[in-house]
């Protein structure tokens, strides 16, 4: 997505943010924080074990594909 107007942009993200400080206080926006947190650990959509875990494959499998690009001249 491109932006054609920056300054309506950049206009639009400050006013933004100056409502967003006048309504939210910083305690507000911790527990908002942590409720989004909990919701999401509890949904499953976060993976709080070992963030390296199955890595290897990952590699390997990034080799394999940059491997293949190379032999096709890509």
């Amino acid at each position: 997505m491109m932006v054609r107007e920056e300054k309506a942009l950049y206009e639009f993200e400050r006013q933004d943010t100056a409502r967003l400080d006048s309504v939210l206080t910083t305690e507000k926006a911790f527990r908002l924080y942590d409720a989004m947190w909990e919701m999401a650990r509890a949904s499953g959509a976060l993976q709080c074990g070992n963030p390296l875990e199955g890595i290897e494959v990952d590699i390997e499998v990034a080799r394999t594909v940059n491997a293949l690009q190379e032999a096709a001249g890509v």
